[in-house]
């Protein structure tokens, strides 16, 4: 039997099997750099930056606009959450008197003020 050998590869002039050798494989490692953009939080915005409103406007008197500062910058949806929801309610970007205008035992006295809360939550999508 006659053997021809070239790297990798034996040859034989007979009754041989074939046999390829392949290079070993190698392992190996990458990196990748991940950019990953951190936003500030999300904060509502008053305008004005502290509203007021007297007793007797009407419904849907805007009492102050609503804005978003930081997030990622897509529209936010305003929600009220608690607190004096009969006589406040959010329509669109605005915090608006409530459909059946103010109480009126929320309205003070002559010459006094009344301070009421409401809760507003936004959402960016």
């Amino acid at each position: 039997m006659a053997l021809f050998t070239t790297p990798g590869i034996r040859l034989c002039t007979s009754a041989c099997a074939v046999v390829l050798v392949a290079a070993p494989a190698f392992a190996g490692s990458v990196t990748l750099d991940v950019p990953i953009t951190i936003q500030s939080p999300p904060k509502i915005a008053l305008n004005p930056p502290v509203p007021s409103v007297v007793c007797t406007a009407p419904a849907a008197t805007v009492v102050a606009g609503l804005s978003l500062t930081g997030g990622d910058g897509n529209p936010a949806t305003y929600t009220a959450t608690g607190g004096d929801t009969a006589d406040f309610s959010v329509s669109g970007s605005n915090l608006v008197v409530g459909a059946n205008g103010i109480a009126a035992a929320n309205c003070p006295p002559p010459g006094q003020t009344n301070v009421e809360n409401i809760s507003i939550k936004a959402d960016q999508p």
